[in-house]
C-alpha cells in the first residue's frame, strides 16, 4: 500500500499512457474461464480512462509517453500509484521540472488526494511549496530529525533556519551594476538528430559582468545547447566567438580558452564516481603545472588543493580520498562546482547548479555566482527552477522547442507569463520581448 514517485521518472517513452500504468499488472484476455497470455488492450484503455476521469487528470490513455510534457509525465507517475490503490504516496522533489502552472495544478490535486483519505509524503527543499501544500513538516539535517511543526505555526524563514542551523538568505537578487563588452556569442546555432530539428537558429550573446538566464521545461533543447557550447557535441551550423575570435574544437580546447562548465547531470557528465574527491577536483585540469610535472602527479600539491576546496565549499566527507560514489547528491554537486569555480574561467556555463542541494548550499552557490559576475565574469545560467533563474539573471531568455522565443529583463513578465512562454504559448505583442 505504499507508492513512490521518484524525482527522475521511471517511464517507458515508447509505450502509451495506459501501457505504462498497467506495466507489470496487465489485464489478460479470457477464453471462457481461462486466462490467455494476450493483453486486453481495450479493457486496459477503458480502466485507465475511468481512472483519469476520477481524479480529473489531463491525459490521453493512448498517447505515447515520448510525446508528453514533463508535467504530464508527473501526472502519469502519480496515476501509476493510484491504479495500484496505494494508501501512502511518497513524492521526491515532485516540482523540480514543472512550470508554475503545473506546480499549482499538482498542489491542488495532491490536496484533493489527501482529502480523499490518502497520506501524502513530499520530500522537497522548496519552502514555498511546503507552506502551500503540507499540514505538518519534519526537518532533517545531517541524517537527524532536528524539528517538527504544524505548517500553520511556522514560516519559510524558520524552516530554513532549522534546515541549515543558522539564518539563511532565501532569495538573492542583486542585479549587475556595471556590464562590460560582449565576450561570448553564438549565432545561427542549428542541430538536427535523426532527421528531427533539436536546436533552430539559436542566437545568444554574453557580456562581461552579467548573468544571462535561460528558462525552459526540460527537454526543449537545453541539454544539447549546453553540450554544443562546451565542445561536447557538434552542431549542423554555428558561429561561436570568444573575445571576438572564432572558437571551435573539442572540450579541452574550450577549457583552454577559459570556458568553464557545470554540467546538468553530475552523475554522467560531472564526475567519475569511482574516483576520489581529490581526483575529481582536478579532472580536465590535471595536466596543469600545479598538479603534474613531466607527466607525473604532484600528489602533495593535489592533496593540499583538494583539502582547501573541501573546506571552502563545505564538502562533507571524512577525507579527500573518499570516493565520490559515497557522497550525497548535494556534496557531489559541490565537488563539481568547486572544480569549475576554482579555475576562475572567463565564461561559465552553469546548468542546474543547485539541483539536489540543501538551502544553505544553495545560498552559498548563488552568492558565489553573483560574486563571479561582479568580478567581470560572463555566466550563462540554465535552470529548471524558475525562482532561481529569475532572481539571479540580469537578462532572461525563454527556450521552447529548440528556439529562443523571448528575451528581456527578468521583471518583464510574471511567473505565469514565463510559464506560458515555456509551454509554447504567446503573450500580448507588447509583452513578448525580442525573439
Amino acid at each position: 500500500g505504499i507508492g513512490m514517485v521518484h524525482q527522475h521518472f521511471k517511464l517507458a517513452p515508447s509505450l502509451t499512457v495506459y501501457e505504462n500504468i498497467l506495466l507489470g499488472v496487465e489485464i489478460r484476455k479470457k477464453w471462457g474461464a481461462l486466462q490467455t497470455p494476450f493483453i486486453d488492450n481495450e479493457t486496459e484503455r477503458r480502466r485507465v480512462r475511468e481512472l483519469i476521469d476520477q481524479y480529473h487528470f489531463q491525459l490521453d490513455p493512448s498517447e505515447r509517453v515520448a510525446n508528453l510534457s514533463v508535467g504530464q509525465c508527473q501526472q502519469l507517475e502519480i496515476l501509476k500509484m493510484l491504479y495500484r490503490n496505494v494508501d501512502i504516496l511518497i513524492l521526491d522533489e515532485p516540482t523540480s521540472v514543472l512550470t508554475p502552472q503545473e506546480v499549482d495544478w499538482l498542489i491542488e490535486n495532491l490536496k484533493n488526494l489527501s482529502k480523499s483519505g490518502k497520506t501524502i509524503i513530499v520530500i522537497t527543499h522548496k519552502l514555498r511549496e511546503i507552506m502551500a501544500l503540507s499540514d505538518s513538516v519534519t526537518v532533517i539535517r545531517h541524517g537527524r530529525v532536528v524539528g517538527e511543526a504544524k505548517t500553520s505555526d511556522t514560516s519559510e524563514k524558520e524552516l530554513a533556519q532549522m534546515m541549515v542551523g543558522r539564518d539563511v538568505e532565501l532569495s538573492v537578487t542583486r542585479r549587475a551594476e556595471q556590464v562590460g563588452e560582449e565576450n561570448f556569442s553564438v549565432r545561427g546555432l542549428s542541430l538536427t538528430e535523426r532527421g528531427v530539428p533539436i536546436l533552430r537558429d539559436v542566437c545568444l550573446s554574453l557580456r562581461k559582468g552579467e548573468i544571462l538566464g535561460i528558462a525552459g521545461i526540460d527537454g526543449n533543447g537545453q541539454t544539447e545547447l549546453i553540450e554544443v557550447l562546451t565542445g561536447l557535441r557538434r552542431p549542423d551550423h554555428m558561429e561561436l566567438f570568444k573575445d571576438g575570435k572564432p572558437l571551435s574544437g573539442n572540450a579541452a580546447a574550450f577549457l583552454a580558452a577559459g570556458v568553464g562548465h557545470v554540467p546538468e547531470d553530475r552523475m554522467t557528465r560531472g564526475l567519475v564516481l569511482e574516483m576520489s574527491i581529490e581526483d575529481n577536483l582536478i579532472l580536465g585540469y590535471h595536466r596543469r603545472p600545479a598538479f603534474a610535472r613531466r607527466g607525473l602527479r604532484l600528489a602533495s600539491a593535489i592533496r593540499r588543493f583538494a583539502e582547501q576546496e573541501r573546506t571552502e565549499f563545505a564538502i562533507k566527507a571524512p577525507n579527500v580520498q573518499e570516493r565520490c560514489s559515497a557522497l550525497s547528491g548535494g556534496n557531489q554537486q559541490k565537488v563539481v562546482i568547486a572544480r569549475v569555480f576554482s579555475e576562475n574561467p572567463d565564461v561559465i556555463i552553469v546548468a542546474q547548479p543547485t539541483r539536489g542541494v540543501d538551502v544553505g548550499a544553495m545560498e552559498y552557490i548563488h552568492h558565489r555566482l553573483l560574486d563571479l559576475r561582479d568580478g567581470g565574469k560572463s555566466i550563462l545560467l540554465i535552470s529548471a527552477d524558475l525562482d532561481e533563474v529569475r532572481s539571479l539573471s540580469d537578462r532572461l531568455a525563454v527556450i521552447y522547442g529548440g528556439r529562443i522565443v523571448a528575451e528581456g529583463k527578468p521583471d518583464t513578465w510574471s511567473d505565469m507569463e514565463i510559464g506560458l512562454l515555456m509551454t509554447g504559448g504567446s503573450l500580448a505583442p507588447e509583452k513578448e520581448g525580442t525573439a
